[in-house]
Parts: structure tokens; sequence; C-alpha cells
């Protein structure tokens, strides 16, 4: 069983836009041993684990791609300058 707490369905809808608008963002983020992070980021999908958690698939600044787990996700905002 996991910790995972589901978000708010209204800042889900933003994050798919987001994803289908191709925006790039900037997100700030914990991880698993509650580090702060800033990234500059593109989402380039939302997945689904079950019995897990719901994950953003972003790709950063040198292409490379990853997840965050979307209830690790402290805010994000559009970034103007990517």
């Amino acid at each position: 069983m996991s910790d995972y707490l589901a978000i708010d369905c209204g800042r889900h809808s933003q994050l798919e836009l987001h994803i289908m608008h191709k925006d790039p963002l900037i997100i700030d983020w914990e991880d698993e041993n509650q580090q702060s992070h800033q990234e500059r980021v593109i989402p380039t999908d939302i997945l689904s684990i079950k019995g897990d958690a719901e994950y953003l698939v972003i790709k950063d600044s040198n292409e490379y791609s990853r997840q965050i787990r979307l209830d690790r996700i402290l805010s994000f905002k559009i970034n103007n300058d990517y």
C-alpha cells in the first residue's frame, strides 16, 4: 500500500493542459527524503501506476526524461524564459 495522496482535480487538470500545450514549467517539489528542488521542465505525460501513485513525466533542460510523484509537487508555473 502506498502513502500517495491524490491531488486536487483542478490541479490535475491544469497539469494536463500544460502537457497538451507543451508549456515549459518551473516546478518546485520535494523528493522522498523531503529535499526541496526547483527545476525548469517540459511536462510530457501523467502516469498512473496501479496501487502506487500518479507521476508527472518531465523532460529537463538536458532532454533527460524522468518522473515526479504528483503529491510531491509543491507548486508549478509557466516558465516564459525557457
